[in-house]
């Protein structure tokens, strides 16, 4: 299923690069404009559809495999059906991890679900209603989420992931908003947006964490810098 996507985003790549980029780049060697490398809108189109087709076909292959299961033994015989299957021993027991941490929530008392159970108490909390299981079924204990979302929601509560989340998307909001002024900006917009994707599986560490707010502030004070410049203006 994926290997059609990939060999048909190869084919519109190459096409694109030899064939249509000529085509609309720009060289005014009178004016020394630079080139105009802009991608045509049909170009982008494609690449949109591309990523809506490949987003739909992964959900329906999610639901029927996790919830109607018409099609089971045609999915089976796919060699990563394993990791499609959503249940306790998904993603090196993070489907346990996960299920713990919900159920956790749901128990937990209006205050606790709106501010969380505290920082860093996510060990704590798994420990004092599921250290049995924990422990017969995989002979470990979960002292964070593996899932930087989760984990916010556990020890911060909705407000705190909210506002975690925030931070995240003004940034890419800013980010993209200041392409027009500086293209090299994309490099830290895509890095945040990266970061977000990973984060649904890992926990923030210190060796990138600080890289990841380092690209997401370089979005945020793009904004400030063109507002700083329009104040200069005035």
């Amino acid at each position: 299923i994926f290997i059609p996507f990939l060999i048909l985003s190869v084919v519109i790549t190459y096409v694109f690069n030899n064939v249509l980029k000529p085509i609309y780049e720009v060289n005014d060697t009178i004016n020394q404009k630079p080139l105009d490398s802009k991608l045509p809108f049909t170009f982008r189109l494609v690449w949109i559809i591309l990523i809506v087709v490949g987003f739909v076909v992964v959900l329906l292959m999610e639901i029927d495999i996790n919830v109607t299961k018409k099609f089971t033994d045609f999915w089976k015989k796919i060699s990563f059906y394993n990791q499609l299957e959503f249940n306790d021993d998904w993603g090196t027991h993070r489907g346990h991890n996960w299920r713990i941490a919900f159920t956790n929530f749901k128990n937990f008392d209006i205050f606790k679900k709106l501010f969380g159970y505290g920082p860093d108490t996510y060990l704590i909390v798994s420990e004092r209603s599921f250290y049995q299981e924990m422990v017969e079924k995989y002979g470990e204990v979960y002292d964070s989420a593996h899932n930087e979302y989760i984990n916010y929601l556990i020890c911060e509560g909705v407000f705190g992931l909210i506002c975690y989340l925030g931070i995240f998307l003004s940034a890419i909001r800013e980010g993209f908003k200041q392409l027009k002024n500086n293209k090299m900006l994309f490099a830290a917009v895509m890095a945040v947006i990266c970061y977000m994707f990973q984060a649904i599986v890992n926990i923030a560490i210190p060796i990138t964490t600080p890289i990841f707010f380092t690209f997401m502030y370089m979005c945020i004070a793009a904004h400030f810098e063109n507002k700083n410049k329009e104040i200069l203006k005035i």
